[in-house]
């Protein structure tokens, strides 16, 4: 019996013939190099394919987008963007039906799925709002939070723990839908019982002092 030793990871290698050449490698760095060797002959050969074949051109049958096809796979029906428009609407069809085979068993996984993300959803639902009613991003709320030291811009007071007045509320002009500063709940409510209007504001400035006086 002869000895070698494999010149990919040096492992020995026992073999029985007394003659003929030594293998160069182990049974499983040989069958790496095989499949590597087999990957390779595969990817020249589509490539000769690719090649030799011409480009045929053929339409997205719901957009009827130009598509190049060279004639050796299955030909596509639709363009990248139609084919995830598809996908997504296979999966919410998929989805609705599930939904209402099962209504018990989904109301409780959309029950157990809010209780476990349920910070995370209204934090979402809160930056969505922000977003698209004034155009705030979650950045741009904690810079004017930053520059108002967490209270309000009119009474100074910082926002009580509560369900409605935990958290500052944004004022914005209805005119022009300028952001002006964060309120609290009372001086927001306040300036829209006033209409906002600086001469209503004026006069009862002038009677609570009148009244003070007197």
């Amino acid at each position: 019996m002869r000895e070698t030793a494999c010149t990919e990871c040096g492992t020995r290698v026992e073999v029985r013939s007394k003659s003929g050449p030594l293998p160069k490698w182990c049974k499983p760095c040989g069958e790496e190099r095989q499949r590597l060797l087999n990957l390779e002959r595969s990817r020249q050969r589509r490539r000769r394919n690719r090649e030799q074949t011409p480009q045929r051109e053929i339409s997205c049958v719901d957009c009827g987008a130009r598509l190049e096809w060279s004639g050796i796979n299955r030909p596509p029906e639709r363009c990248d963007p139609c084919r995830i428009v598809r996908i997504r609407e296979k999966n919410r069809e998929r989805s609705i039906a599930w939904v209402t085979a099962n209504p018990e068993l989904a109301r409780e996984r959309w029950r157990l799925g809010y209780q476990r993300n349920a910070e995370r959803i209204r934090a979402t639902k809160l930056d969505q709002h922000y977003r698209y009613k004034y155009g705030l991003t979650r950045e741009d709320r904690e810079r004017l939070l930053a520059e108002q030291d967490g209270k309000c811009k009119i009474c100074r007071q910082a926002p009580t723990p509560g369900r409605s007045r935990s958290r500052l509320h944004v004022d914005h002009c209805h005119t022009t839908a300028r952001v002006r500063a964060l309120l609290c709940g009372n001086c927001n409510t306040a300036l829209g019982l006033f209409k906002e209007d600086p001469e209503i504001l004026t006069a009862a400035i002038a009677y609570l002092a009148e009244c003070a006086v007197t």
